[in-house]
């Protein structure tokens, strides 16, 4: 009977897997936006790419792993995580299982249809591997194989950062198991992905180096109320599930106490790691959220990675009504218990309908991006602030002689781009992430104005910008006035570091893990009416707070079509003497052999010896050649 029970829950399982497969193939993806793109890019051009298999931003073992599905189109990877969706799901009734909870086969259905997690099953994003992840974990804890436990885990934060806050109840736990050769275990994923990507970093402690969320940019994500993601539990939990777990929770506790007389049992690590595990993560986002920092934007999809948690406590909860209403009229039994699965289900298939369409971002994004194609404009080099742009217009994202993110110039948005390139300027990405301006764009003669795209109904994006989409085209019948100096003092920059400045709040941190500061790009026609000789002062000001350990290079370049016809060095370190001062540098680069105005000139300091310095005031004046050129 139990065998037969369990054949109709795989095959009711089974039903509900290609139904939502088809579901895939039949709808679009805009839930998680611009990210689920970028997810979908790295993956799927990391096999042509293989330093993007390695990207602290795209979390390096989720990106190898959905890989492979990636290279059959979003679909593919969409597909990914609803397969490990499901595999979650079961993993979960085997908990439930061997934890004896009654009616552990509901568990399923409530990891399935809780509305967060309904939703990120048919997306690329990374919540549903980390909870595969964490729940095949805490499925291996309880099977008492604590050191494969342990080893699953450590890939854990490899997936999503954050993961490494629930470190801490595991490691209780397994050392309340008296198994404390498992803590060094949950290094192993750490190790391997370092040392993987070593060759891609020239640092094997990149994962620590390179960590993207470092930054306060809460001048762009914000912040809020540390109660705002359980102000939300209708888009995450949805209201039935979030009482159940929260009566759940209660029931556990009591009868931790009543029946285990607070024993380290099974009922206590269960408290500690799932229901433990969702408080602890979801207070963490709060936190975090509230105070400003880590580059939260406070998105309620992020708890999608813990909420099989909450949904096997939940079951809990569930149970107890079936026990209430075992005393009730048999009617109003089933009216009540149906009415429950039903509201479930509703509120899981319903709540973020909307993210099986196009957003109202993306629809105006395709507009344009139609209109590029039908004018053929799509052949020029596209300069992009939306991820979405790109793939709608099926460009290799990481080729840069097709396309590029951004523009080289902030402020002065039509230096460094060749004639003819496109730039596509939407108001999310463009002023937040871009730090470009719509007034940047307008204020450049030689940026040509060829469309506009606003929604019918205006609506506003982060920064309260109301959206719509300009699209430039650089034109090589009018220019801007040449240049004859450039300057940064980085006090808009989004990366920039507010310890030490010589002017203004901000400087530019160059660590030890950065081996290039970024470039000043510019081509000959932005500085030169006619190409001839001309020299190049570069100068500001260096903080140090220990001496330099070894050469430190002022690098510039001269490239035509990625082939350098000049370079040239100039050590700085004898100019970097003063510890704890700004230290100001100036050289001087004479250009001789400059042949076409759509040659690049590159300028930028090389930590050649992986140093730590802060650079302002970085200035670049251009002007016709009054000394010899060197030798």
């Amino acid at each position: 009977m139990v065998k037969l029970k369990q054949q109709s829950i795989y095959a009711l399982t089974a039903i509900l897997f290609f139904i939502f497969l088809l579901i895939i193939f039949l709808t679009q993806t805009s839930y998680g936006g611009g990210d689920s793109i970028q997810h979908y890019n790295m993956a799927h051009w990391g096999w042509k790419y293989p330093w993007l298999l390695f990207d602290h931003w795209g979390k390096p073992a989720f990106t190898i792993l959905i890989s492979p599905f990636a290279q059959l189109g979003i679909n593919g990877a969409r597909s990914f995580n609803l397969l490990l969706g499901f595999g979650t799901a079961i993993i979960i009734w085997k908990i439930a299982q061997i934890l004896k909870f009654r009616n552990s086969e509901l568990s399923m259905f409530l990891v399935l249809f809780t509305p967060v997690y309904f939703i990120l099953m048919f997306t690329p994003l990374t919540e549903v591997s980390f909870s595969f992840f964490l729940v095949l974990s805490i499925l291996l804890f309880f099977k008492r194989k604590y050191y494969l436990s342990a080893l699953v885990l450590s890939f854990l934060p490899l997936i999503r950062n954050e993961g490494i806050v629930l470190f801490p109840l595991f490691i209780l736990a397994f050392s309340l198991k008296r198994k404390m050769l498992t803590i060094p275990l949950l290094t192993v994923g750490f190790w391997l992905i370092s040392l993987l990507g070593f060759s891609y970093y020239d640092d094997f402690w990149w994962l620590i180096t390179k960590m993207p969320y470092s930054g306060d940019a809460v001048d762009i994500y914000g912040s809020g109320s540390l109660f705002h993601f359980l102000n939300d539990t209708r888009g995450i939990l949805g209201y039935p599930i979030a009482v159940l777990f929260v009566a759940g929770l209660i029931i556990s506790l009591i009868n931790w106490g009543k029946n285990d007389k607070y024993r380290l049992s099974d009922t206590f690590f269960f408290l500690l790691l799932i229901p433990g595990s969702y408080i602890v993560f979801i207070s963490a986002h709060s936190f975090v959220w509230w105070q400003g920092i880590g580059n939260s934007l406070g998105l309620v999809r992020v708890i999608g990675s813990v909420t099989p948690l909450a949904a096997l406590t939940a079951l809990i909860g569930f149970n107890l009504i079936i026990d209430f209403l075992k005393d009730k009229k048999k009617i109003t039994g089933k009216f009540i218990f149906y009415g429950t699965i039903f509201w479930i289900f509703a509120l899981g298939l319903t709540t973020h309908r909307g993210g099986f369409n196009l957003s109202k971002n993306q629809k105006l994004t395709k507009q344009a991006t139609d209109f590029l194609i039908k004018n053929n404009l799509d052949k020029h080099k596209i300069y992009y602030f939306d991820p979405f742009a790109l793939f709608e217009l099926g460009i290799d994202p990481y080729d840069k002689i097709k396309s590029n993110w951004g523009v080289p110039n902030a402020e002065n948005p039509s230096i460094g781009i060749p004639d003819s390139s496109i730039i596509i300027w939407d108001a999310h990405f463009g002023p937040n992430e871009g730090r470009v301006s719509l007034d940047a764009l307008q204020n450049q003669k030689s940026l040509e104005l060829i469309k506009i795209f606003k929604p019918e109904k205006p609506f506003t994006v982060l920064g309260g910008y109301n959206y719509e989409i300009y699209v430039f085209i650089k034109s090589s019948n009018q220019s801007d006035k040449l240049i004859t100096n450039l300057k940064f003092n980085f006090e808009t920059d989004q990366n920039g570091d507010t310890t030490f400045s010589h002017t203004g709040n901000k400087s530019r941190h160059i660590t030890s893990s950065v081996v290039y500061s970024n470039s000043v790009v510019v081509y000959l026609q932005d500085i030169l009416d006619t190409i001839s000789d001309f020299s190049i002062t570069v100068n500001g000001y260096l903080y140090i707070e220990e001496p330099l350990a070894g050469v430190l290079p002022l690098v510039c370049t001269l490239q035509n079509d990625n082939e350098n016809r000049f370079y040239r060095t100039f050590e700085l370190q004898d100019q970097i003497t003063k510890v704890g001062e700004w230290n100001y540098f100036e050289h001087d680069f004479s250009i001789t052999n400059a042949r076409s105005p759509e040659e690049q000139l590159k300028i930028y300091i090389w930590n050649k010896n992986k140093q730590n310095f802060y650079l302002d005031d970085f200035a670049i004046n251009f002007e016709p050649r009054t000394q010899n050129p060197e030798p």
